[in-house]
């Protein structure tokens, strides 16, 4: 089966950080995974800080968490995505909330003066791969993108939500709900 495959691979390799990679991201006991409620969080947005972003709070609506950060060349690649599926679905209850796994808030304040403004819900997770929050979501590379039903459901994650296929499957979702 699945589970014993990742299972061996997890026991036989020789090196503890391919172990735990593996663990973190093939693991069919992960927590963040489709099918399995988002994890909780509450996280004070990094534009205003009388605002915080919950679980609770986005209930009713479809979203994206997307963790990435500014020196991740692949995540800003993703950026034209992000802009596009965004403009295309805001309207109809879709938000995107952007983790920033930066050194410094500053970096990501300055970043959004730029060509991409991020008009979404943005937020910076202090201490990068070792935040409370990150670790509950279990990250340990980025970008990562996870799609979160209206229900608070986990719909999708990965390379569904990469490229063009972002666009794709968040308007299956969308039409669907």
């Amino acid at each position: 089966s699945y589970a014993d495959y990742v299972q061996q691979i997890i026991d036989g390799h020789p090196d503890q950080s391919v172990r735990n990679l593996a663990k973190k991201e093939f693991s069919p006991n992960r927590n963040v995974m489709p099918g399995k409620p988002v994890p909780d969080f509450a996280l004070v947005s990094l534009d205003d800080q009388n605002t915080t972003y919950t679980r609770q709070a986005l209930l009713g609506k479809v979203y994206l968490i997307d963790f990435w950060a500014t020196w991740c060349i692949p995540c800003i690649e993703e950026m034209g995505n992000l802009q596009a599926v965004y403009e295309t679905f805001k309207d109809r209850g879709f938000e995107i909330l952007s983790l920033s796994l930066d050194e410094k808030p500053e970096t990501v304040k300055e970043f959004r003066k730029g060509k991409w403004k991020m008009p979404w819900l943005n937020w910076f997770a202090a201490g990068g791969y070792q935040n409370e929050t990150i670790r509950r979501f279990e990250i340990s590379g980025i970008p990562k993108p996870i799609l979160v039903d209206r229900e608070g459901r986990i719909i999708a994650t990965g390379n569904d939500l990469r490229g063009r296929n972002l666009l794709q499957t968040v308007a299956i979702v969308m039409n669907n709900s």
